[in-house]
This record gives structure tokens, C-alpha cells and sequence, in this order.
């Protein structure tokens, strides 16, 4: 009977560690970076006005779907449809449905070639590691065209602000910072959850996109951001700021220099 005993615990035992080896065996494709996943995207046929469905699989090396997501890692996943006048965007967290895949539906409200892309939420700077174009109805109207703010000062709520860097250049990492009036008390730039100020680039042709957080400077009179731009040319930039608790939105357009 001990012996008994003893063999299952063993048997016990060895598949106890099995099971562990098997887990972390698994997990190395948690640590895969995205930008290196293959995608591959379903779109419904889409109209204006129709609740359509967005679908798409992340893929490992051999094409197929990307097992081993965790639950971190699929929640920092994002969609971000931008419209054809980039006035606005729009940031979805899709469902994940497992093995790699995810879907969202949106409602499309105006005609032409719309961007979508993929990124991952974070603390960290992110640049897109996928993204397609989806088009609506037939209109081929040439695309409005960027225009640089040739004034950066403007007003986040009740504070009027300069936005400040030297001349941007692609492939560096650069340096944006919003100066705050001196006068007044102290500043606090978090939400009322403690969340920092975020930032969302994308290029005129839509090709690239770009998130990162502000720098913790708190007690601070400014708010300074990293970032590296993949591409030269003109970028929307879309900020939401948290000033002491309360939330506010602002858009500036930026020229990005060749490296020379």
C-alpha cells in the first residue's frame, strides 16, 4: 500500500511539472513582439449609416493564429479608425475571441477611404503594428490636406499653454513640451485615477501611427512627451490632458524633417 502511495505521488508529482513546462513553453509567444505578427483582416461589406464587423487574426511566423495571449496582452490591444478628414478619432478595444483572434463593429458616417489600426495600450511609446483601409461608397474627392499650426499656443480648460520643440526630425526621438502659465498654484497632470496624459500621432497618408505617454513631472509648470516619428512629413496630433484631475482635448499638426 505504501508503495502505492508513493507511486502516485510521483505520477502526481511529474505531472505537476509537465504541466509547468507546458505552460511556460506556451507563454514564449506572450513575449512576441507584435510588430513582427502577421494580420490578417475580414471586413463586412460597408456602408454609411451600417453597423459593420471588423475582424482580424494576429499570426505567429507560420501563419497561423498566435496562441499564448495573455489576458495583459490582449487588453492593451486597440483599434484606432481614423475618418478620411482626420478630424477625429476613434479608439475601440475589440473582443477577443481566442487563437490570435479579435473583432469590433463600428458605424461608418461618412464617405471615403477611412485608416484602421492596431496598437498596443500602454506605458510605453507604440507604434502600429498593423493597419488596412476601408473604404466607403464611391467618392474619389481629392483628401483635405494637413496644415501646420503656425501657432502652438492655445488653451487646455482654463490655462493658457505653448507647445514647444525644436525642429522634428524622423527616426529620433524627440522632445514635445506644453508650457503652463507660471502664475497659479500647483499643477497636478494625472486623471483622478492617476492616469497620465496620452498622446496619438498619425501621418497624412495614414500609413503610420504612433502612441505615447507624457513623463511624470508632478508639482511641475510643464508637460513634456517622447517620441519617434517613423516617417517625415506632416502629423495630426490628438492630447488628452489631465490637469489636477480634470480631463481636456487638444489637436495640433506638426512637420516632421528628414534625418539631414
Amino acid at each position: 500500500m505504501r508503495n502505492i502511495t508513493l507511486g502516485m505521488t510521483v505520477l502526481f508529482l511529474v505531472l505537476l511539472v509537465a504541466a509547468y513546462v507546458h505552460k511556460q513553453g506556451s507563454g514564449t509567444e506572450r513575449t512576441v513582439s507584435l510588430m513582427k505578427s502577421g494580420v490578417e483582416w475580414e471586413v463586412e461589406t460597408a456602408a454609411i449609416g451600417k453597423k459593420t464587423k471588423v475582424s482580424f487574426i494576429i499570426q505567429d511566423d507560420k501563419g497561423k493564429g498566435l496562441r499564448g495571449l495573455n489576458d495583459e496582452k490582449q487588453n492593451e490591444i486597440r483599434a484606432v479608425i481614423v475618418p478620411p478628414d482626420m478630424k477625429e478619432y476613434i479608439e475601440i478595444q475589440p473582443s477577443f475571441l481566442g487563437k490570435g483572434a479579435f473583432m469590433f463593429t463600428h458605424i461608418f458616417k461618412q464617405k471615403g477611404e477611412y485608416a484602421v489600426f492596431l496598437y498596443e495600450k500602454n506605458k510605453n511609446m507604440q507604434q502600429s503594428f498593423a493597419n488596412t483601409r476601408i473604404t466607403i461608397g464611391q467618392d474619389s474627392e481629392k483628401q483635405q490636406s494637413l496644415v501646420p499650426d503656425s501657432l502652438l499656443t492655445t488653451e487646455i480648460g482654463p490655462y493658457k499653454t505653448s507647445l514647444v520643440f525644436d525642429a522634428l526630425r524622423v527616426g529620433k526621438m524627440e522632445t514635445l513640451t506644453f508650457q503652463f502659465p507660471d502664475k497659479g498654484g500647483r499643477l497636478r497632470f494625472r486623471s483622478e485615477s492617476g492616469e497620465l496624459p496620452s498622446f496619438l500621432f498619425v501621418n497624412e497618408s495614414k500609413r503610420s501611427l504612433v502612441h505615447t505617454v507624457a513623463q511624470d513631472q508632478e508639482g511641475k509648470k510643464e508637460l513634456s512627451l517622447a517620441v519617434t516619428f517613423p516617417e517625415e512629413g506632416l502629423y495630426k496630433m490628438w492630447g488628452t490632458f489631465y490637469v489636477n484631475g480634470r480631463e481636456y482635448h487638444r489637436d495640433f499638426v506638426v512637420q516632421v524633417g528628414s534625418k539631414n
